[in-house]
C-alpha cells in the first residue's frame, strides 16, 4: 500500500528514503521481536492477516508465527509483503534502537 493511501499528500521521495534503510539488513530482528500495529486504513483494507487474540483485546496488529516472528517474514529472511508492508514497518529504523543493538551483540557473542 503506497504511503500516499495511508497519509494523503505523502511525497514519493519520502517513500524511497524509507525503503533504503532496510535493504542492507542481515538480522531481521524487528520482524522477530516487535508487534506490528496497523493504521485504521490498513486494518479496514482487509489485506493483512490480523492477530485475532490481540484484536479481541482491542489491539490491531499483524499476526505472528508460533515462534513470535512476523507472519509475513519468509524463510529466506525477507518480507513477503515488502511492497505492501504496513506503515509501522515503513517508518521504523533500527539504527540507534538499543533493543536491536543488544540483540545483535548477544548473537555475536553466541556465534
Amino acid at each position: 500500500m503506497p504511503l500516499a493511501e495511508v497519509y494523503p499528500g505523502c511525497k514519493q521521495e519520502y517513500e524511497e528514503i524509507v525503503d533504503e534503510k532496510c535493504l542492507d539488513c542481515k538480522h531481521n530482528l524487528c520482524c522477530k521481536l516487535f508487534k506490528v500495529p496497523l493504521t485504521p486504513v490498513e486494518y479496514q483494507s482487509g489485506k493483512y492477516k490480523i492477530d485475532k487474540q490481540a484484536e479481541d483485546n482491542g489491539f490491531v496488529q499483524l499476526a505472528e508465527k508460533e515462534n513470535g516472528e512476523c507472519y509475513y517474514l519468509g524463510n529466506d529472511g525477507k518480507c513477503k509483503i515488502w511492497e505492501d508492508r504496513p506503515l509501522t514497518c515503513r517508518e521504523y529504523d533500527c539504527k540507534g534502537d538499543e533493543r536491536i543493538e543488544k540483540n545483535i551483540s548477544r548473537r555475536k557473542i553466541n556465534e
